[in-house]
């Protein structure tokens, strides 16, 4: 391997990286102080905010709809759930490495930083999402998903991607189109899997504020004709 002398002293020269390696230390080899300013931390709020939308739309439809309740999918509820669950503590461990600017700086000295975090609403929200509510599984069985409630309170991560996205994007002005959309789509969500709720507890068809229950075969549509069992099921599954 060829050297250089540099004041009396002999410098190898280092060999250059492979493009893999340059990309793995591009992604992993972030600072012991994260700054939340910087793409590592933005690519994170990405991450967390999808687990954190998959327990908003999931919980309430598992909740309401019985069809999501069945024997076959428990495994994969169970996978998924507990994936998000695995991100949700992550997200805590990750936030005792950001360094919380001051003066527009990032602190180097975390434990202000952590002593910040502690103190906010933020970590309040963050541990209650996370309590260990599954545990009454033993209790209730393991589709009552009506448990994992609690873990909609770490929404407030998807609302600092959206705060972040705008400072990052030149577009900021779609973002926050994108982002009342998203806001209007999640209370019509709830609203639907609340009245479908309600209407599975009174029973479908039980009077004129109910929707009738199709499966029955006695429905007839708009036209006179009667609406068969098997087209029933997917009105109900589908158009509720």
């Amino acid at each position: 391997m060829p050297d250089n002398k540099v004041g009396g002293e002999t410098k190898l020269e280092e060999r250059p990286q492979s493009a893999l390696r340059r990309r793995l230390n591009y992604y992993f080899n972030w600072p012991v102080v994260i700054d939340p300013f910087g793409k590592p931390y933005y690519r994170w709020q990405i991450i967390i905010s999808t687990a954190v939308l998959y327990n908003v739309f999931c919980v309430p439809s598992r909740m309401a709809f019985e069809q999501l309740r069945e024997p076959h999918l428990d495994v994969m509820w169970l996978a998924l759930d507990y994936t998000s669950d695995g991100l949700y503590i992550f997200d805590i461990i990750w936030h005792l490495f950001i360094g919380i600017p001051r003066k527009g700086i990032p602190a180097a000295d975390l434990r202000v930083s952590r002593k910040q975090y502690y103190h906010g609403i933020s970590f309040k929200f963050d541990v209650f999402s996370i309590l260990p509510t599954d545990i009454l599984y033993w209790q209730w069985g393991i589709r009552m998903a009506a448990l994992r409630i609690n873990r909609l309170a770490r929404f407030h991560r998807v609302q600092e991607l959206f705060a972040r996205t705008h400072v990052h994007s030149n577009h900021g002005v779609y973002f926050r189109f994108l982002e009342v959309l998203l806001y209007s789509i999640i209370f019509v969500h709830f609203n639907g899997c609340l009245y479908y709720g309600l209407n599975i507890y009174n029973g479908l068809g039980y009077d004129e504020w109910t929707f009738p229950n199709y499966a029955t075969g006695n429905v007839t549509d708009h036209e006179g004709n009667a609406i068969s069992a098997e087209e029933g099921n997917f009105f109900n599954l589908y158009l509720r």
